[in-house]
């Protein structure tokens, strides 16, 4: 399974995000898409999930592909706990048990079975993160996962994200090399595919 972008380009109000993005995407790796600021990396990340329409160029990806996502906000349910969002997108594939089990890898018991909205903004990343990873999917995006986590816990956090990943392809944006050096990912600068 590959995903392959031809000549991409896309604009906001008349400007240029970027004119020629080129870049192929392998199945089992990982890619640590990095630039600056408005560089364009959260808008491919929206482009392969097919959240946002490209202007020019074209994707070449297996049909019925299937993503997970960590967004740049965490996009989960407030008033339930974090048991209960990552219930949401396994459905019976997974028990309880497990659940708590793989919830409380990265988070504090204590904080499982609270309404998210009462978890830190760290926790909340940790619930977003766990759900992304537990769901099925054939590849996994996370636009900027380790935003609001200390050192220690982005640690934690990335041996349970390569723990847990299965093989599969994932493709984060980040602007850290340590965050790189975490996840053990090839480097991808926008600069170099545009």
């Amino acid at each position: 399974m590959a995903i392959k972008m031809n000549h991409l380009k896309k604009t906001y109000n008349g400007k240029a995000i970027f004119e020629d993005v080129n870049f192929e995407f392998q199945d089992h790796r990982i890619y640590c898409l990095m630039g600056a600021s408005g560089s364009g990396k959260t808008t491919v990340l929206h482009i392969l999930l097919e959240l946002v329409r490209e202007d020019g160029g074209s994707i070449m990806r297996p049909p019925q592909l299937r993503f997970s996502a960590v967004f740049q906000e965490d996009r989960l349910c407030e008033d339930f706990s974090a048991v209960e969002n990552i219930r949401m997108v396994t459905g019976k594939a997974m028990s309880e048990r497990e659940i708590i089990d793989k919830l409380t890898d990265i988070l504090p018991h204590e904080a499982i079975d609270q309404p998210v909205q009462d978890l830190s903004g760290g926790m909340k990343r940790r619930v977003a993160i766990c759900r992304a990873i537990v769901a099925k999917s054939d590849a996994v995006i996370m636009d900027e996962p380790f935003t609001g986590l200390d050192e220690d816990t982005k640690q934690k956090v990335a041996a349970f994200i390569l723990e847990n990943l299965k093989g599969r392809l994932l493709i984060l944006s980040t602007h850290h090399m340590s965050e790189v050096k975490m996840i053990k990912g090839d480097v991808v600068h926008m600069n170099d595919v545009n």
